[in-house]
């Protein structure tokens, strides 16, 4: 069963992650523009079923920020558009 995605506010995202009961794998997308990072959790299977979680995730430059108006800077890079894996569905 695949498993939808949610929208979620910076701070509900990075809440999930940094609560997130099992060990998570950073990748980062660049065949999409702007790149999407995503947190996998492998112990679900392989991708996409292992992606709980992912973000926009680009430099700032006019190109990516002109379209983007919530974004939120993480150190040289900027980050927008999170989600979460919705769990709200699950039957467990």
């Amino acid at each position: 069963m695949k498993r939808q995605m949610k929208r979620v506010t910076h701070d509900e995202f990075h809440d999930f992650i940094n609560n997130y009961p099992n060990k998570l794998e950073i990748d980062i997308v660049h065949f999409c523009e702007p790149p999407l990072k995503q947190y996998n959790d492998f112990s679900l299977g392989n991708w996409p079923e292992s992606v709980v979680a992912s973000c926009l995730f680009f430099r700032d430059e006019p190109y990516f920020t002109s379209a983007i108006a919530d974004y939120v800077r993480k150190g040289e890079y900027l980050e927008a558009k999170w989600s979460i894996r919705d769990y709200s569905n699950d039957r467990s």
